[in-house]
């Protein structure tokens, strides 16, 4: 029996996309589907260059369901604020 590739998306396309492209993924039996970043044009340049679907709206990704793991990518030191209701950082 042919064993299935893991699906995955790139979320994040800085200067790490191309490791984590590149990395380690693909000897463990991983494919990237897609990749999406909120800049539609380095979500364009990235996804042309390595013939990858692109988005820049992760809510016109084709379905969650399409994809068995996400590598999040975001900036290095770059918190994500805790949601206390206010809005603010």
């Amino acid at each position: 029996m042919t064993e299935r590739k893991i699906r995955f998306a790139l979320v994040g396309c800085g200067s790490i996309t191309g490791k984590q492209h590149d990395g380690p993924w693909p000897d463990l039996g991983c494919r990237n589907r897609c990749v999406c970043d909120l800049n539609p044009d380095v979500a364009k340049a990235f996804g042309e260059a390595h013939g990858l679907p692109w988005y820049s709206d992760p809510t016109k990704w084709p379905g969650v369901n399409r994809f068995d793991l996400f590598s999040i990518l975001t900036p290095s030191g770059y918190p994500c604020p805790a949601d206390d209701g206010t809005g603010q950082p």
